[in-house]
């Protein structure tokens, strides 16, 4: 038994990056823009997540923005910080995490994470985490998968009533 029990302590410090994170969010907030596309695909939208799972989407198409409430599902949200976690975010350097600043008319996709921390951690000299599209190579894929779970954690109730109301404004 003991064998046994020293074995899973040692497997547990050895899983890469998941619970090394001295930084918690506490709420973020992801805005998508499609950039310089025709009018007709043209739009944005912005999800906001708290820790809880209360969350918000704002949806813009058309000149008119539409603003849902939803809650989160709890495994959705698990999933989500396992993601963020093993993704090594929190920790990192925030000038690996920020874009060029250059308009390119491509595609937008940035995340702001405003960071809480447990007990006994020293402060971090930037408490806010901003990711933008053309973040570094080394965090490419992990910012990709964090805007993805941010987008497929809102209810696909919401979105289809998103674009149901983005319909009513195109004046068709």
């Amino acid at each position: 038994m003991k064998i046994i029990y020293i074995s899973a302590l040692l497997l547990l410090a050895f899983i890469p990056g998941t619970a090394n994170s001295q930084y918690v969010w506490e709420k973020m907030a992801y805005y998508h823009s499609t950039g310089t596309a025709p009018k007709d695909i043209a739009g944005s939208y912005q999800i906001e997540l708290n820790e809880s799972g209360g969350g918000k989407l704002e949806y813009t198409k058309y000149g008119k923005t539409n603003i849902y409430e939803f809650e989160a599902g709890r495994k959705s949200l698990k999933e989500l910080n396992r993601i963020i976690l093993s993704g090594g975010v929190l920790d990192a350097d925030t000038n690996e995490l920020r874009g060029s600043k250059e308009f390119t008319g491509l595609p937008v996709y940035v995340i702001t994470m405003f960071l809480d921390k447990p007990e006994g951690y020293k402060k971090r000299k930037h408490p806010v985490i901003i990711i933008q599209s053309d973040v570094s190579d080394k965090y490419r894929e992990s910012a990709f998968n964090i805007y993805e779970k941010l987008e497929a954690i809102v209810p696909k109730s919401v979105w289809e009533q998103a674009f149901a109301d983005a319909e009513k404004n195109s004046g068709r």
